[in-house]
């Protein structure tokens, strides 16, 4: 049975917002958010706990189906996911990364259809699924691969497939398909990680030479959101490039989210297509040091104990706080639209910031830390993945308590995991 959508206790919120909520009490005793570049000053006291309470999107019963679909004579792996009894809210696209299979996402997908949505996850084109097995990653070319597949040429079958596929998800709804029966009007959201991020990006308006997005009206789609995980800058990165992106975005990205094939030289750069899009409303949230890999929505975040750590990412992580403004004694920007300076988790030695630096020089880069454990990974994927069902309730369906928490009590709940960003 569904909850009623609104604030409240949940099981969820006991494991997640109150451990979030004590330790963003801590970090806001102990520092002050301000202008990047301000003296340090006294905090203010920070608000009880109870007076920051978790949204919580209606939860429901999840049902999951995977299946092989015939499009122009190729047998299709799909994956659907949806509430028990159905879905009253629009269809929701999820495109995985690069050389991932349409069941990678199942983090994500599970916690959008828990809150209502049915979700269709698929990966559009097989060289993209078979990518990390081409002779080009056995050879070791893999920035050249990325390349290729984050190319026009590529970008352009992948844009044809995926309106032929939803074209064949509503005919199957239309037969009575038990998952995707329910999402039978026109609206769509289009969600997706890393490649597949950059791809709903170009779906919705961004500007890529020789490229036009789909016509979605003439399709019979009414495009709402977009829910952009790692994504991706191709250049030249400026405001024009993005500016036919006129529905409201969540991007989701980390201060370890180096790019692994080289494409990215910095996590920070994922964060320019946020400043540079005029669309809103349009949300980022600046999650802490979790990896790239952690972004693509498995259930397991992080390697197993024992494993050699990404030293690449960490360095990158420690790159990234240095040039957001760390100054080692947590200061950080308050970011747009409420958003407060953190510190790191307890008991992780961490005490660094999550804004970003936008002013004067860049500090020296600070030194890597320790990968994130499996807990504090799993924390932040959770809390992303209720963020981003918050974000659908708040401008998919409107609803007014999820648009108002998301702008004015989300950051605070999100305590020292992650910075929010809103436009």
């Amino acid at each position: 049975m569904a909850c009623q959508a609104g604030l409240g206790p949940g099981g969820f919120h006991r494991a997640i917002g109150t451990t979030c909520l004590a330790l963003s009490a801590l970090a806001l005793c102990a520092c002050a958010s301000g202008p990047r570049g301000a003296a340090t000053a006294a905090a203010p006291a920070p608000p009880p706990v109870m007076q920051v309470p978790a949204y919580q999107s209606a939860h429901h019963a999840v049902q999951r189906a995977s299946e092989r679909w015939v499009m122009a004579g190729q047998a299709l792996p799909v994956v659907i996911t949806g509430p028990v009894g159905g879905s009253s809210g629009p269809l929701l696209l999820y495109l995985p990364g690069l050389g991932e299979a349409a069941d990678s996402g199942e983090r994500w997908c599970r916690a959008w259809a828990a809150a209502g949505y049915t979700v269709l996850a698929v990966q559009a084109l097989a060289d993209d699924a078979q990518a990390w097995q081409s002779d080009a990653a056995r050879s070791g070319e893999f920035m050249s691969l990325a390349k290729a597949h984050h190319g026009s040429s590529a970008m352009r079958r992948r844009l044809d497939a995926i309106v032929a596929i939803l074209g064949e998800a509503r005919k199957r709804g239309q037969q009575g398909h038990s998952l995707l029966a329910a999402a039978q009007g026109q609206g769509l959201v289009l969600a997706g990680h890393d490649l597949g991020a950059h791809t709903v990006m170009v779906a919705a308006g961004e500007h890529m030479s020789g490229l036009q997005a789909p016509d979605w009206q003439a399709a019979g789609w009414q495009l709402q959101a977009l829910i952009v995980l790692s994504p991706h800058v191709e250049p030249p990165a400026d405001s024009p490039r993005y500016a036919a992106v006129q529905v409201p975005v969540l991007m989701v990205t980390s201060t370890a989210d180096a790019d692994p094939a080289g494409l990215l030289t910095s996590p920070l750069d994922r964060a320019l297509p946020f400043d540079l899009m005029a669309s809103n409303p349009r949300y980022l949230m600046m999650l802490d040091g979790l990896p790239h890999a952690a972004l693509a929505g498995q259930a397991t975040v992080m390697p197993p104990a024992g494993a050699h750590p990404d030293a690449s990412a960490a360095t990158a992580d420690a790159t990234a706080r240095s040039r957001r403004g760390g100054d080692g004694n947590g200061r950080a920007r308050q970011g747009s639209g409420g958003s407060h300076g953190r510190v790191g988790d307890e008991g992780e030695g961490r005490a660094q910031p999550t804004g970003r630096r936008e002013d004067g020089p860049a500090k020296p880069a600070a030194r890597p830390r320790p990968p994130l454990g499996e807990a504090s990974a799993q924390l932040r994927v959770t809390s992303a993945a209720q963020l981003s069902s918050v974000f659908l309730d708040a401008w998919v369906r409107q609803v007014p308590a999820a648009r108002q928490w998301l702008d004015e009590q989300a950051a605070n709940w999100l305590g020292p995991i992650a910075e929010l960003e809103h436009r």
